[in-house]
């Protein structure tokens, strides 16, 4: 529920929701690399590559048998590292 409340208002632009969401959803169960996907993603539409980067390796180190997690996660590493300056 929280990542999907974050998604939506990810895609809404409401990003102060959309990082509450993923903060309570860290604290909740932080080691679920979705929630990391999303904070990568959240970064990634605030324009904040290195953030992004940093959160989608996170999510990467915890998707160790989770491989639509792991592409996800890879995905959005080459989508920051293309950004970052």
């Amino acid at each position: 529920m929280l990542l999907t409340d974050a998604n939506a208002n990810g895609l809404a632009k409401n990003y102060d929701a959309a990082e509450a969401s993923l903060s309570r959803a860290v604290r909740i169960g932080g080691n679920n690399p979705w929630v990391w996907i999303g904070k990568a993603q959240l970064r990634l539409a605030q324009s904040e590559p290195k953030a992004a980067s940093a959160f989608a390796r996170k999510a990467k180190a915890l998707a160790l048998h989770d491989a639509r997690a792991q592409a996800r996660a890879a995905t959005l590493l080459e989508e920051a590292v293309k950004l970052t300056p």
